[in-house]
Order: structure tokens, then sequence, then C-alpha cells
């Protein structure tokens, strides 16, 4: 008896060796020793929770401007968006930040941005310089999946109040509309010379008004909807009516589902990537079965379980929050943390006697020149100088005339006797 005891509890053991360890996908370790912690393991994949509560998928593909098949170099370049089209000849504008990302004229958006990199910007013109006349631009995309009208949709994005530029900027409040058409072969609208609403061409319809405000801030907005046809392009952009003024917004960040897909709660950034700690915040769940965990490059960060989560300044990374109801979670969009630093090299040449300035300083000598500048954002900007100073050369030209000619030399004649000096660029 005492023997056969003995056999079963060393085949118990036996087996307990063997057993597979499993990822936990909120302690910050590599629990199956696979090479992958957390989030970046194939086995934490969250399948989502029922009445989501995250930013849910669009029927609006690239829905922040997110990816591109060029980086914009100036305005008018919403074609380099991937699935966005310059909705009529009225020409809205893409900004990344992988290239152009604000023009003197229209100012700069608020900081941080709310989604990712991309973005753009549209005027709304009561005069235009040049025809006083109405001016209104908008963006357009084919969506997914045509809007029925038999059920319910609703639409969230982000209107920027940013600072005004030279000669436009924001009004601190605007109504915005939504625009759609039953083909999408009828984007853009109002070629070649359309300048108007949607509505001033054929077969296009108002869908719904929004009224957002703010003052150097991003503003989310959302608002539900039932068509009442069907649907296969959207645009976006100022309301019908004439503008009092001549204003320039910014937008990002269009999510549209069915309703009963759409999610509960937000993502929200408030701060300034360059100059201060950056806070995210998650609104309360409806239910209170909800826990949280803030993530670092798809790694738990200890004891960040709660709703807001403080970015310690300069802790730069990929930020993630994961919900999760007992049972299933859900993911929301990541927001990259980035205190980018600018490097610029600029190559000048100056004459002898002049001076270059950079911020408060003047060179004199030639030589190479380091500066740390500010951006506009609050962000380093690093600034080479490869300075060549010319030095002047003389040349002498002795020459003789005879009495009543003329010597025309450089755009000057001379018909007297004399010494005359002349300065002339190379």
């Amino acid at each position: 008896m005492k023997r056969k005891l003995i056999l079963s509890l060393i085949i118990f053991l036996s087996a307990t060796c063997y057993t597979f360890s499993q990822e936990i996908c909120d302690n910050g370790l590599d629990d199956d020793s696979d090479g992958f912690i957390d989030l970046n393991d194939p086995d934490c994949k969250c399948l989502g929770i029922k009445d989501s509560l995250f930013i849910p998928s669009s029927l609006i593909p690239n829905p922040s401007f997110e990816d591109f098949v060029c980086c914009p170099s100036g305005l008018a370049q919403l074609n380099c968006s991937k699935n966005w089209i310059q909705a009529s000849r009225a020409t809205s504008d893409y900004y990344h930040t992988c290239g152009f990302r604000s023009d003197p004229m229209r100012g700069n958006p608020p900081q941080p941005l709310p989604a990712g990199n991309g973005y753009v910007g549209f005027l709304d013109l009561k005069d235009r310089p040049g025809t006083n006349t109405t001016y209104k631009e908008y963006v357009g995309a084919c969506i997914n999946q045509a809007l029925s009208p038999n059920k319910d949709y609703t639409l969230s994005f982000w209107v920027g109040f940013g600072t005004a530029g030279n000669t436009w900027g924001p009004r601190s409040i605007t109504t915005l509309a939504l625009f759609g058409t039953p083909d999408c072969n009828n984007l853009p609208f109002g070629l070649p010379n359309g300048e108007l609403c949607p509505t001033a061409y054929p077969n296009w319809y108002e869908i719904k008004r929004i009224t957002a405000s703010g003052v150097n801030k991003w503003t989310k907005v959302k608002f539900n909807f039932r068509p009442t046809r069907k649907y296969e392009a959207i645009a976006i952009g100022p309301q019908c009516a004439a503008a009092d003024g001549n204003y320039y917004f910014f937008i990002d960040d269009l999510v549209l589902e069915e309703s009963a897909k759409f999610d509960s709660i937000n993502f929200s950034i408030n701060g300034n990537p360059c100059s201060d700690s950056i806070e995210l915040l998650a609104a309360a769940a409806i239910v209170n079965t909800i826990t949280y965990q803030w993530y670092k490059n798809g790694i738990a960060i200890p004891g960040a379980t709660t709703q807001k989560y403080l970015i310690p300044k300069g802790e730069e990374g990929m930020y993630t929050i994961r919900a999760f109801d007992g049972k299933n979670c859900e993911l929301s969009n990541t927001f990259n943390y980035n205190q980018d630093t600018f490097y610029t090299t600029i190559n000048a040449n100056i004459c002898e006697g002049e001076f270059y300035t950079v911020g408060s300083s003047k060179l004199l000598a030639s030589g190479n020149y380091n500066f740390r500048l500010k951006s506009w954002q609050g962000c380093d900007s690093l600034v080479n100088i490869n300075l060549l100073v010319n030095k002047k050369n003389q040349h002498l030209i002795d020459t003789t005339l005879c009495e009543g000619s003329t010597l025309n030399l450089l755009d000057t004649t001379f018909s007297a006797l004399g010494i005359y000096s002349l300065n002339l660029k190379i």
C-alpha cells in the first residue's frame, strides 16, 4: 500500500513538469518564454467587447489621414493621403508630420494632434481674395460600405481651432456639415469651376450639420443620423450658409460606423509633447465591471490601471489602453508620444561686410555654426549653418574717350573725365 502511494506521487510530479506556461497579458513578463511580452505576444490578441469601448472600425477608409502615397510638401495635396479625394476645385490641404505641417497664411494646428500624424485643413471664405466670391473647401471619400436608409449611423471627428496665420484663422465657433451622394463617381463635384457647397451641384444632399467651438484646441464632435437614401460617398466641410468672414479650420480622425457598433468610450489626449507632460484619458465605462491597463510599447506599465495616465515628460513611446470585462478585452488606438527634434542644414553665402542672421545671432566670418532653437511646437530645432564669406574683388578699368563720346557699363553711362566706383555682385 505504501509503495503504491509513492508511485502515484511520482507520476503526478512528472506530469507537472511538462505543464506549458501561458502568457499573462498585463504583468510585464515573458511568461511563456517565447521572446514576446504582453500585447506583443500573439496570445494577447483582443477580440473586442460587446458595445465596443474604443475607436471602432470606420466606414471611411484611412479615417485619421495616417496612410499616404507621398509626404505632402505644400498646400492642396490631399492626393497624397490614401483613399481621400479632393472634393471639388476648391482645394483643401493635407498635412503630415513626415513633411508639410503648417502654412504661415493659415496658422498652426493645436498640439498635440488628436490621432497620429496626419490631418487636413480647409478654408471657409465669405470673400475670396481677388474675386470677392464665396469659397468653401471639402474633403471627400468613397466609403467602404454604402450608407443604408434603414440604419442608424454615428459620425465622430475632431475639429482643430488653431492659432491664426498671417491671413486666415479660426472662428471660435463654426458649423460643419456632412454631405452624401448615391454614386461615388460624383466625386469630385462642381468641376471645372466648383467652389461652393456640395448641394449646389447635382446628386449631392446634406445629411446633417454639427456645431463645434474652441480656442486653440481640438474639439471632438459626435452625432447620430439616419440617411434618407443610399449613399456611396461623403464630403465633409463648412455648412452651405455663407460665412460671415474668412476662416480656416483643421479636422482629423473621422470615424463613421453603424450606431450599434460605435464606441461608448473616447480616448483623449491633453498637453503639448514638446513642453508639457501628456495626459491620456479614457472616459468612464457604462458598466463598473470594466478594468483598465495602460501599456508602453505593448508592455504593461506597473500600477497604471485607472482611466487616466500621465506620461512622464520625455518618456517617448507608443501608448495604449486595454479594457477588460473579465472575459474579453479591447484595445484603444495608439498614441505616439514623440518629442520631435528637427535638424536643418543651411549652406549660405554672403559678401564681405554683410552678416547672416540666425535667431538673435549675427554671423560675420566663414565657418560652420550650430544653433539649438525652438520650433513653433516648442520642440528642439537644431540648425547647422555652413557660412562662406566672399571677399571683395577690385578691378581697375583705365580707358580713354574721345570728346563727345560716352561709355556704357552696367547700365551706367560715363561721359566726363573722372574716377568712378561701381559695386557689383557676382
